[in-house]
């Protein structure tokens, strides 16, 4: 998985039981709370949100246009409070 290193690639997409789409970010290193770390979850997260509300989520999974999607960070270990604060920012951005 590409994780923060490519920004402009998706690590995982995964769909739920329910029909839930899960977009997938990778972690594989403790959080360090760097502002280039920072930087790089906030243009990763971004990318993710184009994906989806461009046409390149639809042109690649047209079956799942209409279900729900969500953003999940799969990490080592727990966000540290910047991060924590950068990923609620990004849900309250995502849920408006």
């Amino acid at each position: 998985m590409s994780g923060l290193d490519d920004a402009g690639v998706v690590d995982a997409i995964t769909q739920t039981p329910e029909g839930e789409v899960v977009l997938i970010i990778s972690h594989d290193r403790p959080w360090t709370d760097s502002e280039d770390e920072l930087s790089r979850l906030g243009e990763k997260i971004n990318n993710y949100a184009f994906f989806v509300l461009d046409e390149g989520f639809a042109l690649a999974y047209p079956d799942a246009v209409e279900q729900p999607k969500r953003v999940q960070v799969d990490c080592v270990s727990p966000p540290t409070p910047q991060v924590a604060e950068l990923l609620t920012q990004a849900e309250a951005a995502f849920a408006a």
